[in-house]
């Protein structure tokens, strides 16, 4: 019996049809509306820390590898609009500084310190080179990150099933995941995969505090990421936390001893 050539061609019509359908669907544009709102939720976060005059907290900070323990503690403080210092405690001493002009790496055990001055330097340089010193002491969890490249790969929000009111933002490309909770304005959890979709940070933040009036802070943030050696677990415990506390400006200030030696760069 002979084939029907128009029973074929149909078949083929359908299975393209499905095709481009299905296709049209997974890229069919995110609503406007989910764009919008994500971009609120990042901004209840954001705008808390970019508004602040004074931050300051001391961070203990424990990191479990398939090597080793590493216990760390360091005390921040912020000072509008670009003065940070660190004092970091342990493993051993050492003093961060930055300001609009410089940034200075001192380590008093060797009485030796690095200034570098950030003044000539294009903002893209001064970003990287203060960015690089300070990735060491980030307190993972605490804000959402890149808001711009997050809300360019915005898929969807959804509700949390165990906590109310907690919002997840969802995203693609790679995946994605940040719980924002709307009320207190703060991050309660991420998780980050890479473009293999293997998980690559999940954060969790807990035993929130109101350090001032409408400003809550966890005491407690859990990080879990994975390296080539394995699993690496943060665990980080704020205290002493201060809000728009006053602040004295000197603290931003490096006068030397005379027996330190200091290289400019």
């Amino acid at each position: 019996m002979s084939s029907n050539p128009w029973g074929s061609r149909l078949r083929i019509l359908l299975l393209l049809g499905n095709l481009l359908l299905t296709c049209s669907v997974l890229g069919a544009p995110v609503p406007t509306n989910v764009v919008a709102r994500a971009e609120q939720l990042f901004a209840l976060v954001e705008k808390r820390f970019e508004t602040m005059q004074t931050l300051q907290y001391t961070v203990e900070r424990t990191t479990q590898s398939p090597r080793q323990q590493v216990q760390e503690r360091w005390r921040f403080c912020y000072r509008a609009p670009d003065n940070i210092r660190i004092d970091y405690q342990a493993p051993q001493d050492r003093l961060i500084l930055v300001t609009p002009a410089s940034l200075v790496e001192y380590l008093p055990a060797v009485f030796k310190a690095l200034r570098t001055n950030l003044t000539p330097l294009p903002a893209a340089e001064r970003a990287a080179r203060v960015g690089g010193v300070l990735a060491r002491v980030a307190v993972e969890g605490l804000r959402v990150g890149d808001v711009r490249a997050l809300l360019a790969r915005v898929q969807r929000i959804t509700p949390d099933t165990r906590q109310a009111g907690a919002l997840w933002v969802e995203g693609d490309g790679p995946r994605f995941r940040i719980l924002v909770d709307p009320t207190h304005q703060v991050v309660l959890a991420t998780e980050l995969w890479d473009v293999r979709g293997d998980i690559k940070l999940r954060t969790t933040a807990e035993d929130f505090v109101e350090a001032t009036p409408d400003q809550w802070f966890p005491q407690r943030l859990t990080a879990v990421y994975g390296t080539a050696e394995g699993t690496v677990t943060s665990t980080m415990r704020l205290s002493a936390i201060r809000v728009n506390a006053s602040m004295d400006p000197t603290l931003f200030e490096f006068v030397p001893d005379k027996k330190v030696a200091v290289l400019e760069r």
